[in-house]
């Protein structure tokens, strides 16, 4: 199994095969330090920051399909947790928070 840790955003993408420790975890920190998840441009950043982690990461496989799986897997989580973070941080600004 591995992990990607996108600062406190967290997908978990299955790869029996692809294993840099004992557990099978790679942890990779993407930091969005400096940037508005409100805005647009700024999660576009972190689009190609995750596409870059998840990229690197999943080039430790052994074979290319387990490398595909890993990468769509790992982006399509990382993904939707930086979907569900940006909607977060929305809802906290609305509020005036």
């Amino acid at each position: 199994m591995k992990k990607f840790l996108i600062a406190s955003l967290t997908a978990v993408i299955a790869s029996t095969s692809v294993a840099a420790s004992a557990t099978g975890e790679i942890k990779i920190a993407i930091s969005h330090q400096g940037l508005d998840l409100t805005k647009a441009s700024d999660v576009a950043i972190m689009h190609e920051r995750i596409e870059t982690a998840v990229t690197n990461a999943c080039a430790k496989a052994n074979r290319r399909s387990e490398r595909e799986i890993c990468m769509r897997d790992g982006t399509a989580k990382a993904m939707s947790e930086l979907a569900a973070r940006s909607r977060i941080a929305l809802a906290y600004t609305s509020t005036g928070r």
